[in-house]
């Protein structure tokens, strides 16, 4: 029982690891996506603006990964400046902060916000499509 305490309290170098990768490719993924999708949503609404940025689309591409590189690398850096990652069950599935509130606003509170905006994009991207291009072989008034 003092071992399997000792093992959940003090972090492993697997936890802090594994913790810090994790929280990493959760809230990155879901940015880049949230990011994509408005590409395409800028794209199919404001198509002649979309087209003078076609030929600096290289420099966007690139200065959006590095901003959300550095964004998202803000979690892990406070988790591990002033908390630690621990085991939240055995076995170990996944490493967590060991302060929820620190776990809530990293990465809880900005992905309830990332998913349900992309989501939304993502409705209006098909609605619009469905509207006026007939992409689904269907002919629908509306």
């Amino acid at each position: 029982s003092d071992f399997l305490q000792t093992i959940i309290d003090e972090p492993t170098a697997y936890c802090t690891i594994s913790g810090i990768a994790f929280h990493y490719i959760i809230v990155s993924s879901n940015i880049l996506w949230l990011l994509h999708i408005i590409h395409i949503w800028i794209t199919l609404f404001f198509p002649i603006w979309s087209k003078r940025l076609t030929k600096h689309l290289n420099l966007i591409h690139v200065s959006v990964m590095v901003i959300t590189a550095l964004i998202c690398s803000i979690g892990p850096i406070v988790v591990l400046a002033k908390y630690k990652y621990i085991l939240t069950r055995l076995p170990a599935i996944i490493c967590v902060a060991n302060d929820l509130d620190v776990v809530f606003y990293s990465s809880l509170l900005p992905l309830s916000i990332i998913i349900p905006l992309g989501v939304s994009f993502l409705v209006n991207i098909f609605w619009i499509t469905w509207k006026v291009g007939n992409i689904f072989g269907i002919y629908m008034h509306i």
